[in-house]
């Protein structure tokens, strides 16, 4: 039967934390490796190990309202602290002169570069 899933990854973790060791095996066992996800009129291509708002409706509303605040001109420096792979960053770009975007996560931090070409 077709549940309508995209994709299933499985990290190995033998610690005593919820959250995986630095390169834990991190096995694809069905559907896409990547996924695409729209956001205020682009597309965000995310990976297993990437960080996404997983409601959409709500994140549209929490950047429009931060970009609200921001109010940054065509000659502002945005620097995206933390940028995972570069939503907000990319969201404010047509409105800045340039976005500087910060992210310690190798597999987020590619898929940043990849979604601002």
């Amino acid at each position: 039967a077709d549940l309508g899933v995209s994709s299933v990854f499985l990290q190995l973790n033998d610690a005593a934390s919820d959250a995986a060791q630095p390169g834990a095996p991190l096995i694809h066992v069905h559907g896409s490796q990547r996924l695409e996800m729209p956001l205020l009129g682009l597309r965000f291509e995310i990976g297993p190990l990437s960080f996404f708002q997983t409601n959409p409706v709500t994140c549209e509303l929490l950047y429009e309202r931060a970009l609200s605040w921001l109010c940054p001109d065509k000659n502002s420096l945005v620097l995206d602290v933390c940028c995972g792979v570069g939503t907000i960053g990319l969201c404010v770009a047509q409105r800045c002169r340039k976005v500087v975007g910060i992210e310690l996560v190798p597999e987020a931090a590619e898929s940043a570069r990849e979604n601002a070409a």
